[in-house]
C-alpha cells in the first residue's frame, strides 16, 4: 500500500498537535521539557516543508512570500545579533513555526486532511489541554500540591497567582479556538454533536477569567462571540462598522488605567490588576525608540534582563507587555510586513467569502484574524505560548482564500 506524502505530513501535524498542547508531559521523558517539544518541531517543520516541496513546490504566492520573508529575517537575526549560535537558535525557534503553514496548506488543498477534520482535533487537544492545566491550578489550590512544574512554569514566573490561584498559561491554540469552535458548531447538523463546542467555548472562556486571570484575553474572545451573532443575524456594513469601532473603544478601554480602577471595584485582588496598564505603556516608551534606531533589523534577539526595565518611578515592564511589538522590536520591518500581510489577507478573504455566499468561511477567516488581531494588542502570536497556532491561521486563511475564489471562478 503507497502512502502519499500529504499523509506523511497529515500525521507529523496532528503529533504536533498534540505535544505542543503540552498533554503528553505529565508523561515526563524527553518531552516533558518545553525546549526539547519546540526543538522537535523545529526539525519536523523543516522535514514537513522539505516533503511538501518536492519534487514540486506548488505555486502559492502567499505562503510562498511568508516562507521567505521568514527565511531571511531568521538569517538577518543569526547575522546581526550578537549572541551565541546555541542563543540565537534558541531564541529564534517561535519564528521556524511558520516553515509549518505551506505543508499544512498542501495537505488541505490536496484533500488529504479535510478542513473540518483537522479543526476537530484542534479542539480535542485543547480541551484536553484545558482539563490538565485548570487540574493542575485546582490541585495546587485546595490541597497546596505543585504538580507538573513543566506545565505551570510554561512562559511564566514563579508564584505567579490571581485571585488566589495557580496562573497557567492557556493552550497554545487558545487565540484561535473561539472562532473554530463556532464555526464547528455551524457545521454539525445533529443538536447533541453541538454540546462538546458549546463545553469547549465555555471552558475556554472560564479559564481565561479565572486560571489564566487575563482580562484583555477574555474581553477578546468575548467581542469575536459578538460578532459571531452579528454575522449569523445577517447584519449590515453600517453595523458591521458601528461593532468594529466599538470593540476599538472596548480595547482601548481595557488597556487604560481607567478600567484597572474599574476591575478593583469588583475584586479584593488590588494588587493584582494594579499597574498593569501603566507597565505596558511604560514598556512602549521603553522600547519603541531602541527599535526606532534600527528598524530595518530591529534591537536583534533579546534574553533575560534585557527583556524587563524598571523605571525611576518602580514602575516595571516587560517586552512581551507591548503585544506585537514583542517581535517587531527584536527582528525589525520584516515581521511587521509578515503581521501586516497576514491580517490584509484575513479580512480580504472573509470579504470573499461573504460575495461568494460562504457564510461559515467568512465567519472562520474573519474570526480568526480579528482573534488573532486583537490579541496581538498584549500579546504577540511570536510569543512561545501562541506559536505552534501560527501555521494553522496562515494555512487556514488560504485554505479558505483558494476554496471561495474556486468558487467565484466558477460563477
Amino acid at each position: 500500500m503507497q502512502i502519499s506524502k500529504w499523509k506523511i505530513i497529515q500525521f507529523l501535524m496532528v503529533f504536533l498537535m498534540i505535544i505542543s498542547s503540552s498533554i503528553l508531559k505529565p508523561l515526563g521523558g524527553w518531552l516533558g521539557e518545553t525546549m526539547n517539544v519546540r526543538l522537535v518541531t523545529v526539525i519536523l517543520a523543516i522535514v514537513c516543508l522539505l516533503i511538501a516541496s518536492l519534487p514540486a513546490f506548488r505555486k502559492n504566492r502567499y505562503l510562498n512570500f511568508c516562507t521567505l520573508l521568514i527565511c531571511v529575517v531568521i538569517i538577518a537575526a543569526y547575522i546581526y545579533s550578537d549572541k551565541t549560535i546555541w542563543v540565537k537558535s534558541r531564541e529564534s525557534m517561535s519564528l521556524y513555526y511558520v516553515l509549518l503553514a505551506y505543508p499544512l496548506f498542501c495537505t488541505l488543498i490536496n484533500q488529504a486532511w479535510n478542513l473540518d477534520s483537522m479543526l476537530n482535533t484542534i479542539c480535542g487537544v485543547t480541551f484536553l489541554s484545558y482539563i490538565l492545566r485548570t487540574s493542575i491550578s485546582l490541585i495546587q489550590k485546595f490541597s497546596g500540591v505543585l504538580l507538573y512544574e513543566n506545565i505551570y512554569r510554561e512562559c511564566a514566573p514563579e508564584n505567579w497567582y490571581r485571585g488566589g490561584f495557580l496562573r497557567i498559561n492557556p493552550p497554545c491554540f487558545t487565540i484561535i479556538i473561539i472562532p473554530i469552535a463556532l464555526y464547528m458548531i455551524e457545521r454539525q447538523v445533529v443538536a447533541r454533536r453541538k454540546v462538546k463546542y458549546y463545553l469547549l467555548i465555555a471552558s475556554a472562556l472560564a479559564y481565561s477569567a479565572v486560571i489564566h486571570g487575563s482580562r484583555s484575553v477574555l474581553v477578546y474572545q468575548i467581542i469575536v462571540l459578538g460578532c459571531y451573532i452579528l454575522f449569523k443575524k445577517g447584519s449590515s456594513k453600517r453595523k458591521i462598522a458601528m461593532w468594529v469601532l466599538a470593540g476599538l473603544l472596548v480595547v482601548i478601554f481595557i488597556n487604560s488605567t481607567m478600567f484597572s480602577t474599574f476591575v478593583e471595584t469588583f475584586t479584593n485582588s488590588t494588587g493584582e490588576y494594579a499597574g498593569s496598564a501603566e507597565s505596558r505603556f511604560a514598556s512602549v516608551w521603553f522600547f519603541i525608540p531602541k527599535f526606532l534606531q534600527s528598524p530595518l533589523f530591529g534591537t536583534g534577539i533579546l534574553t533575560g534582563e534585557e527583556f524587563t526595565f524598571i523605571l525611576p518611578g518602580g514602575v516595571r515592564g516587560h517586552l512581551s507587555d507591548i503585544g506585537f511589538f514583542y517581535t517587531i522590536t527584536q527582528y525589525g520591518v520584516g515581521i511587521l510586513i509578515f503581521d501586516i500581510l497576514f491580517i490584509i489577507k484575513g479580512f480580504k478573504t472573509a470579504l470573499l467569502a461573504s460575495k461568494v455566499g460562504m457564510t461559515g468561511y467568512q465567519y472562520l477567516a474573519f474570526g480568526i484574524t480579528l482573534n488573532v488581531l486583537l490579541t496581538g494588542i498584549n500579546i504577540d502570536w511570536f510569543y512561545p505560548i501562541f506559536t505552534p497556532a501560527i501555521p494553522v491561521c496562515l494555512a487556514v486563511i488560504e485554505y479558505i482564500y483558494q476554496e471561495c475564489r474556486s468558487v467565484a471562478n466558477i460563477e
